[in-house]
């Protein structure tokens, strides 16, 4: 008889200074020997390598996050004004992010029988406590029993394309 792995256990992490902690977590994560998901790692100074070492790790920091919102607010300043509408490569950008989220949505009301609440608990239920709508970078979180969700089928289509 298989043996199932162990669902990961959210953990938050306190560093400070070089965070050799935080390393030795990683490494049992990354070894399989700890079944943990390093959620978010946060720091008294915002030079501290622990924090350096969870961002090349993809994990969350304050600091990485608030450049993420600096960066953005910054594009969007320098973006004003622009007008994309009517360009080819927007117009099928804007196309097949329709396409995905329709895929998205439709799957959340299969799954809470037409309740889009129901289906977004029942859908984060599934993924194990980890956001559906998102990849970790290194595709460790564990995946959900295949007997229990239907996967979600998205096609994608260039317009001009022929088949």
């Amino acid at each position: 008889m298989a043996t199932s792995s162990p669902q990961a256990f959210p953990v938050a992490v306190l560093a400070s200074g070089r965070g050799s902690n935080l390393a030795a977590l990683i490494d049992a994560r990354e070894a399989g020997t700890l079944p943990i998901k390093l959620t978010l790692v946060a720091g008294d100074k915002a030079d501290a390598p622990a924090l350096r070492n969870a961002e090349a790790h993809g994990i969350p920091t304050p600091e990485a996050n608030a450049e993420g919102l600096r960066i953005t607010r910054m594009a969007i300043y320098l973006a004003r004004g622009i007008r994309l509408d009517g360009l080819p490569d927007y117009e099928r950008e804007k196309a097949m992010i329709a396409s995905e989220v329709r895929a998205i949505v439709d799957r959340v009301l299969e799954m809470g029988d037409g309740d889009a609440a129901v289906g977004t608990v029942r859908a984060f239920a599934a993924e194990q406590g980890a956001n559906p709508l998102t990849v970790a970078k290194d595709d460790s979180r564990p995946k959900p029993p295949q007997a229990e969700l239907k996967p979600i089928t998205v096609k994608k289509t260039v317009p001009g394309a022929s088949a």
